[in-house]
């Protein structure tokens, strides 16, 4: 199904199309993922969509040009560097009680921030 593209829209992909910076900014549902597809499909150039779940970037996967890629964060940095590491990311997680315990008292002082109730904690 095709929609009209709004008028707001339209001036998107002309901004994008000859070289201008342009900033999406709106609603859940608006819009914005049909604008960036009309905008990859009229100036063929590399891009990147960043998402938050696998779910959306298979989703714009099959929506974009193959010019544009469609990735979660994590998955750009597993592409970088996460490989490196895939024996450790695969090892069972262990809780941040166990790890307190393995780790023990580094006799670091931890300051105090807007989010604890008093004076910062020194451990022994």
């Amino acid at each position: 199904m095709s929609t009209r593209p709004t008028p707001e829209q339209l001036a998107a992909v002309e901004a994008f199309a000859v070289g201008g910076h342009v900033v999406l900014q709106a609603g859940a549902g608006s819009g914005k993922t049909t604008t960036l597809v009309q905008m990859a499909r009229r100036k063929r150039r590399p891009g990147q969509y960043l998402v938050f779940n696998r779910s959306i970037a298979d989703g714009a996967r099959r929506r974009f040009p193959r010019h544009v890629g469609a990735d979660t964060a994590h998955s750009l940095a597993y592409q970088a560097v996460g490989w490196r590491y895939a024996e450790r990311l695969a090892m069972p997680c262990m809780s941040s009680a166990k790890l307190a315990a393995v780790l023990g008292p580094t006799g670091t002082r931890w300051p105090k921030c807007c989010r604890c109730s008093g004076p910062g904690v020194e451990s022994p």
